[in-house]
């Protein structure tokens, strides 16, 4: 599981949880399995990279709207498919 915070307009700056913050700690307790659980810092800036290199099966992005809907399909296009839809393992959700 991956959740995302980053700014609305940009594919780039993104930020992450790890267990040392309190929506981290809220993952874990609620039974999820957070790939970026054991970074040093509460809210770590992470790359496209590095979602892509972990191949999580649910990304929540903390945006909601039609941006959501293009960061999603941009971040399925790296991680190989042609759409969000078409990431059968792979589910991102909005959280606002």
């Amino acid at each position: 599981m991956l959740l995302t915070l980053r700014s609305p307009d940009k594919l780039g700056g993104i930020t992450t949880v790890s267990r040392r913050s309190y929506l981290g700690q809220v993952i874990e307790l609620a039974g999820g399995d957070n790939i970026f659980a054991d970074l040093e810092t509460p809210y770590p800036q992470i790359g496209l990279e590095d979602i892509v290199s972990q191949q999580p099966d649910i990304i929540i992005e903390a945006m909601p709207g039609e941006r959501r809907r293009r960061i999603a399909h941009a971040i399925a296009q790296a991680m190989g498919a042609t759409s969000a839809a078409s990431m059968p393992p792979t589910r991102v959700a909005s959280w606002s």
